[in-house]
C-alpha cells in the first residue's frame, strides 16, 4: 500500500496481496488513475488489470526456465549477425525456432568450424524454447524412498493434483523427484523398482482420475544407470489409460504387480523405457508430465 492510496484502494491491494496477485497490487494505482482520466468502461479496466497479471506470470516463468536452463550466456535470435554467418539458412533457423521439431521429439545437431556461431546458435534456439513452450520444472526431493509401490501412488496423487487444480503447481509442468526405492519380492515375476512405481502409478491415476484432460499426463520412472532391476530396461511410462490398454491384450495390473511383474506388463504395453547402460549411477529419477 502507497502512501496516497485511498482506503479503498487500500483494501483491494491488501486482497490483491491475499490472492497472490502481485501485478494486481503492483498496477492497480497507475491503472486506476488512466481508467479515471480516460473514461473507461469497467470491463476495459477489469481486462487491462488482469492482462497485466497474465503478462508478469509469463515473464516471470521465462525467467525461471532461463536460469534452469543454465545457459552459458543469454543468446537470442535479434542479436545473430545474419551478415557474419555464413551457410545458415535464415528461414530456416527461424523455421527451427517454433519448437514443431522438439514436439516430433527429434533431436538437432549443429556442425561446423570453431568459431562459426554454433553455441549462440544453439543457445538462441533453446531461449525460443522456453519462451514459447511454456513448460515449469521443478525438482520436490532427492530423497525419494520406501517401497516403490508406495511411491508409485505418491506421484500418481501428484499428477491427480495437478490435473484437477488441487495444486500449486499449474500445467503445463514437470515435476522431477530423485532418490531410490525399494521392492519387497511377493511374487516371481520381473521387474525393478522403476517398472514396479510406474506400474503402482498407472493403477493409481486409473483410481484417482486425471482430470477433465487426461491426454497430458504421464509418469515416467527410471535408472540413470540404465539398469532396472533383472532386466534390459531402465524404467517404465505410465498414463491414465495404461490399465485399460493392459485389460484390453488380457492382462491385470494389480496382479502383475501382486506378482511383482511389471517388466512383462509394461513390455507388452509398450511402455518400457531402454535406453542400455549409461556409465552413470546418479539416482533414479521420476518424473509427473502434466502438459
Amino acid at each position: 500500500m502507497t502512501a496516497t492510496a485511498t482506503p479503498h484502494q487500500a483494501v483491494l491491494q491488501q486482497y490483491g496481496r491475499l490472492l497472490k496477485l502481485p501485478a494486481v497490487v503492483r498496477e492497480y494505482p497507475a491503472l486506476c488513475r488512466q481508467a479515471e482520466k480516460d473514461g473507461w468502461p469497467y470491463q476495459d479496466f477489469l481486462k487491462e488489470l488482469l492482462e497485466a497479471e497474465v503478462r508478469s506470470r509469463h515473464e516471470k516463468a521465462i525467467a525461471h526456465r532461463l536460469k534452469d536452463a543454465r545457459f552459458p550466456d543469454i543468446k537470442t535470435l535479434e542479436q545473430i549477425d545474419w551478415e557474419a554467418i555464413q551457410g545458415v539458412s535464415r528461414p530456416k533457423l527461424l523455421e527451427l525456432s517454433r519448437g514443431e521439431w522438439i514436439d516430433r521429439h527429434e533431436d538437432l545437431c549443429l556442425a561446423g568450424p570453431i568459431g562459426t556461431g554454433k553455441t549462440h546458435l544453439a543457445i538462441a534456439l533453446g531461449v525460443e524454447a522456453a519462451r514459447r513452450r511454456g513448460w515449469s520444472a521443478h525438482l520436490l526431493t532427492t530423497y525419494l524412498e520406501g517401497e516403490a509401490r508406495t511411491a508409485g501412488r505418491l506421484v500418481a496423487g501428484l499428477a491427480h493434483g495437478v490435473a484437477h487444480g488441487q495444486s500449486s503447481f499449474t500445467r503445463p509442468v514437470c515435476l522431477i523427484l530423485g532418490g531410490e526405492t525399494t521392492v519387497t519380492l511377493r511374487g516371481n515375476g520381473r521387474g525393478g523398482r522403476n517398472q514396479e512405481l510406474a506400474l503402482a502409478a498407472a493403477i493409481a491415476l486409473e483410481e484417482y482420475g486425471a482430470g477433465p484432460d487426461p491426454s497430458g499426463v504421464a509418469v515416467v520412472s527410471l535408472a540413470t544407470d540404465g539398469n532396472d532391476g533383472p532386466t534390459a530396461a531402465a524404467g517404465g511410462i505410465v498414463t491414465p489409460g495404461a490399465c485399460a490398454r493392459g485389460r484390453a491384450l488380457g492382462l491385470d495390473a494389480q496382479a502383475s504387480l501382486d506378482a511383482n511383474d511389471s517388466y512383462t506388463y509394461l513390455a507388452a504395453l509398450e511402455s518400457l523405457v531402454v535406453t542400455g547402460p549409461t556409465n552413470t549411477n546418479v539416482n533414479d529419477l521420476t518424473f509427473v508430465f502434466c502438459l
